[in-house]
């Protein structure tokens, strides 16, 4: 097992009562001065950046203040013979957030047997609004 993170560039532009996280890799925080249900959505292209003998799981899980949240997780699955296709991960929860709590996505590769290959990330997004 081998986990991965990602930095990421923050636009403040559209930017209300958030903020980029204080976690390393792709994190939020809201910085309203309250708290609030937000629905909060990750996005990424990916796929294993080197080959394997066997089975590759990718897998996304979003995170509260380093908390797994249940429900969260998706994954996908590489065969040797598809490890150089891309593939969209994707999830999406609603979440309560308290001023200053923080909320991160992580991905994940898992291996059955053989040499972890790394994660190459095509692109990434994280969307958390208040509802």
């Amino acid at each position: 097992t081998s986990s991965v993170g990602s930095s990421f560039i923050f636009d403040g532009s559209v930017s209300s009562g958030m903020s980029l996280g204080l976690t390393q890799g792709f994190s939020l925080r809201n910085i309203s001065g309250s708290g609030g249900i937000f629905n909060v959505q990750v996005g990424a292209d990916l796929r294993p950046s080197g080959k394997s003998n066997s089975n590759i799981v990718l897998r996304l899980k979003l995170f509260k203040n380093g908390a797994p949240i249940e429900g969260s997780l998706t994954n996908n699955t590489f065969t040797p013979e598809s490890i150089y296709n891309p593939v969209s991960l994707s999830t999406r929860c609603l979440v309560y957030l308290d001023n200053s709590d923080e909320i991160s996505a992580r991905f994940d590769i898992f291996v059955e047997n053989g040499v972890v290959p790394d994660i190459r990330i095509f692109s990434a997004n994280m969307v958390a609004f208040n509802v």
